[in-house]
């Protein structure tokens, strides 16, 4: 398992790998880790990445198997369709190794019963459609 300082950077790093080139459907033209340092002109789609919660798991002496959840939040134009949305969170999910053999995986301490994710009803106004994923890996931590 990964220490937890490694995993956002891992993250980060899976979903700049989101283009068609690589065989995705959707291109990512930002990451972001923190939302007030999106430009106000960012290229659509970007994806801005949250640590959500971190949790212990399991103790045993100075060691800690943890629990740390994301939400990626991609925001695309208003003129996006919705199958574009379906077809990025396809893209996250595969981004993070799903589909491979688990040693394959980007991300082995993948909970895969804890993965959803949903769009959120848009606002009168909005000009931009959102998908947020939530995600879980399991890593471990010494003390």
């Amino acid at each position: 398992m990964t220490k937890g300082t490694d995993l956002t950077a891992s993250l980060v790093e899976a979903l700049e790998g989101i283009v068609p080139s690589a065989g995705f459907h959707t291109q990512l033209f930002g990451i972001y880790e923190d939302a007030r340092k999106v430009p106000k002109d960012a290229r659509k789609p970007y994806a801005l990445v949250r640590l959500n919660l971190d949790r212990i798991d399991t103790m045993a002496g100075p060691s800690a198997k943890r629990v740390r959840e994301y939400e990626i939040e991609v925001v695309f134009a208003g003129t996006a369709e919705r199958r574009d949305l379906e077809l990025c969170h396809h893209d996250l999910l595969r981004s993070f190794g799903l589909g491979k053999p688990q040693p394959q995986r980007a991300f082995p301490g993948w909970r895969n019963e804890e993965e959803a994710a949903y769009l959120p009803p848009g606002v009168d106004g909005s000009t931009t459609w959102r998908l947020v994923s939530a995600v879980s890996l399991n890593y471990s931590e010494n003390y």
